[in-house]
């Protein structure tokens, strides 16, 4: 069996970027799911 190289116990983005639930883990928010938070925060100065 291939040894994985990373270490998988910590996300490789920064969690803080999304408004996810720390208490919740997320398998898969790659394609359906939260926006990052910059992005939310620029589609809410259009808005404004």
């Amino acid at each position: 069996m291939r040894q994985h190289p990373e270490d998988l116990s910590q996300p490789r983005a920064d969690p803080r970027l999304w408004l996810l639930d720390p208490n919740v883990i997320f398998l898969n928010h790659g394609s359906f799911g939260s926006c990052p938070v910059h992005v939310l925060e620029f589609q809410r100065e259009i808005r404004d």
